[in-house]
């Protein structure tokens, strides 16, 4: 605490009685009355005017588009199946050998004649099928499909700033007693 003095008189006060100054009957043995002025000071006081907080702030999330490859459709194997290649083609071939025969005719007197006789071989053209590829099956691969898709997402989460506010405090003066003020009597001094 830090005191000033205002208001201090400096040494002491004396009153002295009026019959006392004349000299009037107190002989010897005279005493004024000494009065001590209370002191005052100012004091400085400390008080808190605001108290400490936290003040907190919230910055939002942000958000953002992304584009994403997605499968619409995956990709499949298909089995596609080839028919054969046929073909027709002629052949010669052979219906009789040919070669020596018994044969019985007639003459012109109505006799029967035997003799051998040689006969050619007999041939014919036939057809047929002849496959000239056989039936097979391809595999076909269908590529899968796929399409860009956009969707929203967090690109930051919202956070939560705390800021500490300290206490404010402010300094105060009031005037206060020192000392308390005080009276006594003293005895008067000759040749005062």
């Amino acid at each position: 605490m830090r005191l000033k003095n205002s208001a201090v008189l400096g040494g002491l006060l004396v009153l002295i009685a009026a019959p006392a100054l004349a000299g009037g009957g107190c002989g010897d043995r005279c005493y004024q009355k000494v009065v001590t002025p209370a002191q005052f000071g100012t004091v400085a006081e400390t008080h808190m005017v605001r108290p400490a907080s936290v003040a907190r702030h919230v910055t939002p999330a942000q958000y953002g588009t992304v584009a994403e490859t997605v499968m619409v459709r995956p990709a499949q194997t298909v089995a596609r199946h080839i028919p054969a290649i046929t073909s027709t083609v002629a052949e010669r071939v052979m219906v009789s050998p040919g070669g020596k025969v018994w044969q019985v005719t007639r003459d012109a007197y109505g006799r029967e004649i035997g003799c051998w006789v040689r006969t050619p071989p007999q041939y014919s053209v036939q057809h047929r099928t002849v496959v000239v590829r056989p039936a097979s099956v391809a595999y076909e691969t269908i590529p899968g499909e796929t399409a860009v898709r956009h969707r929203t997402v967090m690109t930051r989460a919202a956070e939560v700033h705390e800021q500490v506010i300290p206490a404010a405090y402010a300094t105060s003066h009031r005037t206060v007693m020192t000392h308390p003020g005080s009276a006594h009597w003293a005895p008067v001094r000759r040749g005062y």
